[in-house]
Parts: structure tokens; C-alpha cells; sequence
């Protein structure tokens, strides 16, 4: 019985501590690029508590895998050291989670109230919008308290298909470029 007074004084104190004036925003930034070519997006933390920080974290973002596809990831330095970012790629999704070995006190001067998170490299596979959106989240502050996540902005990829001209129509201006030359020749050597 002493045990669960114990447990259920420790879970009051953990969710007193997580209230809603420490909630994070997170933000998903929007790119656009042409076919085949690559599109970063950043991944944002605001309204961070500068007397709590971020310590790790678990998100899981979505997107279309018939407009783009997932390449890699790289993490910001506002963590410093630690497991280094683990991002795990699916088919329309990619976990990324990441956690913090410095001390709270080091992690919390690493850090100021908004910094990117990580940025994602995506490849533009066909011509649309994916959304990237925010499937679900978890923060912990630099002492291992959960945080919440007041407000989420996803973000978006527009990919734009560039029309190429046609190969037979670029060699046909290419031939008609040379004869038109050589007519102009012939007609300037039968005038001398």
C-alpha cells in the first residue's frame, strides 16, 4: 500500500510538472522541387522552457510515398551528445527518436526556446503535394519529465513536373539549325 502512495505522489508530480504553459509547438517546414530532385524539410521545436529544455524525443512523420520518397535525415545540434538521431523509414512514414547523454544542466545551455529539431531529405518521385505531417510525438525534458505538444504545424511537398522537350523534336531543330546554315553558305558561295 506505502509502495502505491508512492507511485501515485510521483505520476501527480509528473503530470502537475508537464502543464500546459511548458508545451512545445512543433513545426514541419514546406519545400518544393522539381522532379527527381531532392526536397529538405526541417523539423522545428518552439516555446521551448529554457528551465526544462528537450532531452529526447520520438516523432513519427507521414507522407505520400506516390509523390515523394524517404532519403535520409540529420539531426540538429541542440541535443549535443547522445544516441544520435535512429530514423526508421516505411513505407508512407519515418520514426526518428533521438535522446540526450549530456547532463540536464549542459543540455539546457545547449539550448534556446526555438531550434531546429533535424531536417529530412526527401526525393520527388512524381508531380503532386504530399503532406508531411506530425503522426505522433513524444518529448521528454532534460530531466526525463514528459512534455506536451500544444500545437502542431505539418508541413507540405509540392513537386512540379518540368516538361523536357521531346528528344525527336530537339534533334529535328538541331537538323533544321545545320541545313538552314549550310543553305545560307551555298547561297553566298553561288552569288561571289
Amino acid at each position: 500500500m506505502k509502495r502505491f502512495v508512492v507511485l501515485a505522489w510521483v505520476a501527480a508530480a509528473i503530470l502537475i510538472h508537464a502543464t500546459a504553459s511548458d508545451a512545445l509547438t512543433v513545426r514541419v517546414t514546406s519545400a518544393s522541387a522539381a522532379l527527381g530532385a531532392p526536397a529538405p524539410v526541417d523539423v522545428f521545436i518552439d516555446d521551448v522552457d529554457i528551465t526544462r529544455g528537450v532531452g529526447s524525443y520520438d516523432i513519427t512523420l507521414g507522407f505520400d510515398p506516390a509523390i515523394v520518397s524517404f532519403d535520409s535525415a540529420s539531426a540538429g545540434a541542440a541535443l549535443g551528445f547522445g544516441t544520435g538521431l535512429l530514423a526508421t523509414p516505411g513505407v508512407n512514414s519515418v520514426g526518428l527518436a533521438e535522446v540526450s547523454f549530456e547532463s540536464p544542466f549542459d543540455l539546457l545551455a545547449l539550448q534556446a526556446p526555438s531550434f531546429r529539431l533535424h531536417t529530412l531529405l526527401f526525393r520527388a518521385i512524381a508531380a503532386g503535394t504530399s503532406t508531411i505531417s506530425v503522426d505522433s510525438l513524444l518529448f521528454f525534458d532534460a530531466f526525463g519529465a514528459p512534455l506536451l505538444a500544444a500545437a502542431v504545424a505539418d508541413g507540405a511537398i509540392t513537386v512540379v513536373a518540368i516538361s523536357e522537350p521531346d528528344s525527336l523534336m530537339l534533334m529535328s531543330g538541331g537538323l533544321l539549325a545545320l541545313l538552314t546554315s549550310l543553305a545560307f553558305k551555298l547561297y553566298r558561295v553561288r552569288r561571289s
